[in-house]
């Protein structure tokens, strides 16, 4: 199904020549952590890591993991 989504993603941007770079999780967290944090390997603790991120950079409180993976991938 995530597939055929993206699938439909890419096709539009073709038709209407915009440009569509896909990155990876750990492609953007490495570019938004800072040089001396280590990123946690399991799940759980990079969500976690990535809402209190979030409320590091942009003083953001009680979000949801989604929401600050879309915040910190922006």
């Amino acid at each position: 199904m995530l597939s055929m989504i993206l699938g439909a993603v890419f096709g539009c941007c073709v038709i209407n020549n915009f440009n569509y770079c896909s990155i990876r999780p750990t492609q953007w967290r490495k570019l938004v952590r800072r040089d001396d944090e280590k990123l946690p390997r399991k799940r759980d603790e990079l969500k976690l890591w990535s809402i209190n991120k979030v409320a590091e950079l942009y003083d953001i409180q009680e979000i949801s993991d989604d929401i600050s993976d879309a915040i910190l991938i922006g």
